[in-house]
């Protein structure tokens, strides 16, 4: 498999994302300079499809032999997610800037991921065929939803929820409804620090109604 094109970030970029993620997650600015470092490492490693399949043995008792999640607000889908997406997240959970027990365990426990373990089996998840996650809403708000997912979500992750891999946008079509309203509250409440700070302003603005409906009309989209 190859490996993805390296993402070349404007310094200033750089400058100005490390701030805002030091700044949300109350840690000093260098520890955000290593996520960054990590991660442009990462995309400059060749990856290996192989191996990658051999690590995904350890992702599928959660999200699934084919990456189609938990089915529920657990563990996302993450079959033809972005590969920058994935990569990302994952250096999130090795450097406390995203937080989840069992995430963290497995990039940073005993038997850890090392970095090209993350490049390989970043690589191997976003090149599975796409599924959905199975789990949908009530039905009651997706026309609501679909309306303000295009009003306000569609100009960065596509207007059909397909994300965008060099802008590292991820892809929320076909993602399980539990799993993205949990995101959503999870953000709103302070738990997710990687949440850049005008994204969480922006919901924070949406009422239950609302973040039931974009979920559920997300949840809908063909994957």
């Amino acid at each position: 498999m190859k490996p993805s094109p390296v993402l070349q970030h404007p310094v200033a970029a750089l400058m100005a994302s490390a701030a805002v993620f030091a700044a949300a997650a109350s840690m000093p600015v260098r520890a955000a300079d290593v996520t960054l470092e990590a991660y442009g490492q990462a995309l400059h490693a060749r990856a290996d499809g192989v191996r990658g399949q051999q690590l995904f043995q350890r992702c599928a008792p959660c999200h699934g032999a084919d990456g189609h999640g938990s089915g529920d607000s657990q563990a996302p889908v993450i079959a033809a997610q972005q590969f920058r997406v994935i990569l990302w997240q994952l250096i999130a959970y090795g450097q406390d800037k995203r937080w989840d027990v069992r995430m963290q365990a497995m990039v940073r426990g005993h038997d850890a991921l090392s970095g090209q373990d993350i490049v390989d089996v970043a690589a191997f998840a976003s090149g599975l065929p796409p599924v959905s996650g199975g789990n949908v809403g009530s039905g009651e708000h997706v026309v609501h939803g679909g309306e303000l997912f295009r009003q306000a979500c569609a100009r960065c992750h596509g207007a059909d929820a397909e994300g965008d891999d060099l802008q590292r946008v991820p892809k929320l079509a076909g993602q399980s409804y539990g799993y993205l309203l949990r995101q959503l509250h999870d953000a709103l409440e302070g738990r997710r620090p990687d949440f850049l700070p005008g994204n969480v302003h922006r919901r924070a603005a949406l009422d239950r109604d609302d973040l039931e409906g974009v979920s559920d009309y997300l949840s809908r989209l063909p994957p």
